[in-house]
């Protein structure tokens, strides 16, 4: 099968070590490569081949082979000259900055006042390069945004801030449900919308604020109240409830802010936020943030207490919400947005009688035995039992509880919303669990959340400084 002549590798081609080890192949002429000059021998080979690779330039060698195999022309790589570079100066282009100083045009600016107001571009104003700038340093990114956030506001008006929201980064809200692109129709059954019968780009394409509460009556006063504190055109009394042909939710669009209901309970709020963050998905919304307004029992806080949730916890302390999918448990996390709390706190140094804090809120799943009261219809633990669950909370942070915190932070965190919990103690659980303040005690007390939202709102417009 094979010839005399031909090369075929064998167990003693393979040179030996003293160990034993065999380290590579051999050919028969004692080379590991057939090409002369590129290999050494392994074995000893004649004096004439010791030398290098000039040793295998042969006489019979075309002139090509012989210049190749010693390296080709001498000095082919070799640069004499130095190249030397200008730094030429970067000229932004006229979408980026039209005041620029070789595209700003004084005449026009002279004819049409503010036409031209420089702005801060999106990026390049701290001096920082682009890998400096994404190291990480989320602080400075956060300080440089407010910053120019704080420029456009004060330099334009609610409607010339909207104009130049391109220049933010744009946070779309997401749904993660793979089937809802494939529907030809979603109806919104609750809020008795739907993407066949309503143009929900036109109708709610520029929401950028939306505050939910669990009273219908609650929140139809503060779409009366908003409307007033951003001093819309028409009359406040006269809003219309989107939601006007089903009696589960009601739903009040004001300018940039919409104010839905969603009743009581986990379950209750748990649809309508379905139902919300798929209308403002179609709606092609962008930059939103959620505030739910609502009423707590205080851990250890004087009534009238606002509490900013820091994070959502459960039964047991912890920051996650459980949600049951087919008869397996998902849990998600149910931390909130820190940068919006922080900035409902300083809201609240800027306004007067609303005392603030920061801190966890509890959720339960009801309103009696879910939270230790002693006065249900059922009661199965004693009254040093209670208190001493409510230390364990105190303990762990919680300032508040209320029952809708935990899905609320859950869905908003996975659809990439930023979100606030914000609810005023109505009493000091440590103190008692019925509520005996008066009736416009608790009026009074129940706005303090909304005149709180209403200042930041204002400030995010520009309204206020």
């Amino acid at each position: 099968m094979y010839s005399e002549n031909s090369l075929v590798l064998m167990s003693d081609d393979l040179q030996s070590t003293k160990s034993g080890v065999k380290t590579g192949y051999v050919g028969i002429n004692g080379h590991i490569s057939q090409i002369p000059g590129l290999s050494p021998a392994i074995c000893t080979p004649p004096e004439e081949r010791a030398r290098g690779r000039r040793a295998g330039v042969l006489e019979s060698d075309t002139d090509y082979v012989k210049l190749a195999k010693q390296g080709g022309h001498k000095g082919l790589l070799w640069h004499e000259e130095a190249i030397t570079s200008k730094a030429c100066p970067y000229q932004p282009p006229d979408w980026f900055c039209p005041a620029s100083a070789d595209n700003s045009k004084p005449g026009d600016e002279k004819k049409h006042p503010g036409a031209f107001q420089q702005l801060e571009p999106p990026f390049g104003t701290d001096s920082m390069s682009a890998w400096e700038r994404d190291d990480g340093n989320s602080n400075s990114k956060e300080k440089n945004g407010d910053t120019l956030s704080n420029q456009m506001e004060k330099s334009q008006s609610p409607s010339q801030y909207y104009q130049t929201s391109k220049f933010k980064r744009i946070e779309s809200v997401q749904v993660k449900n793979p089937y809802l692109d494939d529907m030809e129709e979603d109806i919104l059954y609750h809020f008795s919308l739907s993407t066949k019968t309503h143009n929900l780009p036109e109708m709610f394409g520029d929401i950028k604020f939306v505050c939910v509460g669990g009273s219908a009556n609650r929140m139809k006063a503060f779409a009366q109240f908003i409307h007033q504190e951003l001093n819309l055109s028409g009359n406040p009394e006269e809003l219309r409830d989107i939601c006007e042909g089903t009696d589960r939710y009601c739903m009040y669009k004001v300018g940039p802010v919409l104010s839905i209901s969603h009743g009581m309970g986990v379950p209750s709020i748990s649809i309508m936020l379905h139902e919300l963050i798929k209308l403002l998905h179609h709606a092609q919304c962008h930059d939103v943030v959620l505030f739910r307004l609502g009423t707590s029992g205080g851990v250890g806080l004087a009534p009238g207490t606002v509490v900013v949730t820091d994070k959502a916890v459960d039964y047991a302390f912890r920051p996650q919400f459980e949600q049951v999918v087919l008869g397996k448990v998902i849990t998600r996390s149910t931390e909130l947005d820190e940068g919006v709390a922080n900035e409902l706190l300083q809201c609240s140094t800027e306004l007067q009688n609303i005392p603030t804090v920061i801190g966890n809120t509890m959720c339960t799943h009801d309103f009696y035995e879910g939270q230790g009261r002693l006065d249900g219809a059922l009661c199965s633990f004693s009254h040093e039992e209670k208190l001493e669950y409510l230390r364990k909370a105190y303990e762990a942070g919680v300032r508040n509880i209320e029952m809708e915190s935990t899905v609320f932070a859950a869905m908003c965190r996975v659809c990439g919303l930023k979100a606030a919990v914000i609810c005023v103690a109505l009493l000091n659980r440590f103190e008692g669990d019925q509520i005996t303040s008066s009736h416009d005690v608790l009026v009074e007390y129940q706005q303090r959340p909304q005149v709180l939202v209403s200042h930041f709102i204002k400030k995010r417009l520009g309204l206020v400084v």
